[in-house]
């Protein structure tokens, strides 16, 4: 008959050789699993290791402590507190809606709680290539947006209707609009509206870029305010395209400027372009999220820095009009 397992827990000291050639030495408590039938192992503790080439055991760096173990009184840290995001894309995004005066015509509309929620969803369509609404929960957390205390479903669930509703605000972004631009770009609107292939085209970008595939929503008010929104969205982006058209209009040429017509800044600006034309807006502002910013609140008085970027990313900020962080 087979012995029953006794249960006892047994020290044992076993050798596990690394990648790099070294040999740590282990102290392991395990038992007998009478359920699985295999040694289970209950704790393992490092004891030392042997270098690669060498017969000698050597002591181990202690394992450092949890950080709540640590006491650190408010003298020693003076109140400090740092957060990490991603500010690049979303520095060139506030540059659009400022420098458009599209947020102004947001702004000017409603009240200043709605105004932010609007933009903020906005910013996201845009952002983002059109990815679904649920997708700003998540997004936000490392994404600055106006609306600060962010986004819920019941959030833009709830806008949108009130949007809808709102004519007041529709009208008064138009009106806003239309003030801020010369009567013959007003007629050049109107012409580009009434032509049958403009609008299907804007409605394929409101698909694309600004989550238009799909409704999801089962009301017309709340219809009415989803689709003001997405077309702030692809406002943002009409915007943002003209600019870079613009800029790669004149990329690469002389202007008569001496300090502007050398050899290397007339190279810089032909790589520019070159990667302009070569890269969608959505590719662009995709580049521009890779740049991180740390946010240190102290004495400092909210000293922020960026990651480093290249000199054509550089270039490409300064002519656009992007000054603010980076």
């Amino acid at each position: 008959m087979a012995a029953k397992p006794s249960g006892e827990v047994k020290t044992r000291t076993v050798k596990h050789t690394q990648k790099n050639g070294d040999i740590y030495i282990l102290e392991r408590q395990i038992t007998y699993d009478p359920i699985t039938k295999l040694t289970k192992v209950l704790s393992t503790k490092l004891l030392s290791k042997i270098p690669k080439g060498s017969e000698t055991p050597v002591p181990t760096r202690p394992k450092r402590a949890h950080f709540d173990k640590f006491t650190i009184s408010n003298d020693q840290t003076g109140q400090i507190s740092a957060t990490r995001t991603r500010i690049g894309m979303m520095d060139i995004l506030d540059h659009v809606g400022k420098d458009s005066g599209i947020d102004n015509g947001i702004y000017s509309g409603t009240d200043i709680g709605t105004a932010q929620k609007i933009i903020s969803i906005a910013r996201y369509l845009l952002a983002s290539n059109g990815q679904t609404l649920p997708g700003i929960l998540t997004w936000q957390l490392n994404h600055v947006l106006p609306y600060e205390s962010g986004i819920t479903e019941d959030i833009y669930h709830d806008l949108f209707a009130k949007v809808g509703q709102d004519e007041t605000l529709q009208q008064r972004f138009f009106a806003n609009r239309c003030a801020t631009i010369k009567d013959r770009a007003i007629f050049e609107c109107l012409r580009k509206y009434r032509k049958r292939e403009t609008i299907e085209s804007f409605f394929e970008s409101m698909k694309r870029c600004a989550d238009g595939s799909r409704v999801r929503v089962w009301g017309a008010d709340t219809l009415r305010g989803r689709m003001f929104v997405q077309f702030l969205a692809l406002c943002y982006y009409e915007y943002l395209s003209n600019e870079i058209r613009n800029m790669k209009a004149v990329l690469g040429k002389e202007n008569g400027d001496p300090t502007h017509d050398t050899a290397k800044i007339l190279k810089l600006e032909k790589k520019l372009k070159s990667w302009l034309e070569n890269t969608p807006v959505y590719g662009t502002l995709q580049w521009f999220d890779t740049v991180e910013g740390v946010m240190i609140s102290s004495a400092l008085k909210g000293k922020r820095w960026s990651s480093e970027i290249t000199e054509r990313d550089a270039l490409f900020l300064e002519r656009l009009g992007v000054t603010q962080g980076l």
